[in-house]
């Protein structure tokens, strides 16, 4: 549901619209996903369980993270517990989508706007 969310809600925006084509605007998403997968996460777990329910129902502790290595285990357990207080304020899919997404995409954007005027310096120096 938060990737419908935010591909509706990306391809509407008029910036990104008119100057980002569908390859560039799947990289916005893909670029948020890990974000939309904590934040789903956060809806179907229990606030202070240490449980989380995966999407398939199972559950894994916050231990079972420690198997993609201590580094990585540290930034889940960051974004979760951001994700959680997200939760606890009560907002909807759009808002979940918006908090996942708009920190990388507006990062992206950045990117994309540097390289766009580097092309137009450049030729406009040839």
């Amino acid at each position: 549901m938060h990737v419908e969310v935010l591909v509706d809600f990306i391809s509407v925006l008029p910036y990104i619209g008119s100057n980002f084509d569908a390859g560039q605007r799947k990289t916005l998403v893909t670029k948020s996903f890990m974000e939309l997968i904590i934040l789903r996460w956060t809806k179907t777990t229990k606030q202070n369980s240490g449980v989380i329910t995966g999407v398939t129902g199972h559950n894994y502790s916050m231990n079972d993270m420690s198997k993609f290595g201590s580094d990585w285990q540290q930034k889940f357990a960051d974004y979760y517990a951001t994700a959680m207080k997200i939760k606890a304020l009560g907002g909807d899919d759009l808002d979940h989508a918006l908090v996942a997404a708009l920190p990388k995409d507006f990062k992206y954007i950045t990117f994309i706007n540097k390289i766009d005027k580097l092309k137009s310096i450049l030729s406009n120096k040839i």
